[in-house]
């Protein structure tokens, strides 16, 4: 996993957690719970670590 930076609001298994959430249930990324966190966080650091090779 890369260095989180900036405010980091959310651990990189909540981020994972959340992921698994969209990717398994195939909801929106704005219908994502509140549980896990503010929706465009995730997405934004997903697609971050998707375009280092991380995802």
């Amino acid at each position: 996993m890369p260095r989180q930076r900036g405010n980091v609001s959310m651990s990189n298994h909540q981020l994972v957690n959340a992921i698994l959430y969209v990717t398994e249930n195939g909801c929106k990324w704005r219908a994502l719970p509140k549980e896990f966190g503010n929706w465009h966080t995730v997405y934004v650091r997903m697609n971050r670590w998707s375009k280092s090779g991380v995802l």
